[in-house]
């Protein structure tokens, strides 16, 4: 059990280090939110685009997940929770201003289609942070 005042806390990340994570969260929620806005007129949510846009997240995230590796200097056994908290950071932002301030989004009719889609990016986030531990784990 870790002390209150301690360097670390349980998932092994610092205080430092979990506050960067929390800020590039939020950063990245932000980013993808102003993307979103402005690709959802376009026609990004209909039919093949739809499927095009979900298959571009998955390389679209991994050079985040690798960037937030080096800025945040996370060794291989806090990259999953700390992709985590960024996910976390970024999702409860997303609830907070789906809740209160939907209009950031763009027109009502694509509230529902952004929402699916900053979902799904945090899934995908969360998959890659599992892929790029176990790259960077040493064999055993």
């Amino acid at each position: 059990m870790k002390m209150v005042g301690s360097a670390q806390n349980d998932g092994g990340l610092s205080f430092g280090q979990s506050a960067m994570l929390v800020a590039i969260g939020i950063a990245l929620w932000f980013v993808a939110a102003m993307l979103l806005r402005q690709i959802a007129p376009l026609g990004v949510f209909d039919g093949p685009a739809r499927i095009a846009l979900y298959a571009l997240t998955v390389p679209g995230t991994w050079p985040f997940v690798l960037l937030t590796q080096r800025l945040v200097r996370l060794a291989p056994d806090q990259i999953v929770p700390g992709i985590a908290l960024v996910t976390a950071a970024a999702l409860l932002t997303d609830s907070f201003v789906f809740a209160w301030f939907p209009w950031i989004y763009g027109a009502a009719e694509y509230h529902r289609d952004c929402a699916a889609a900053v979902f799904w990016g945090a899934a995908v986030g969360l998959l890659l942070s599992f892929i790029a531990a176990a790259v960077r784990q040493p064999a055993r």
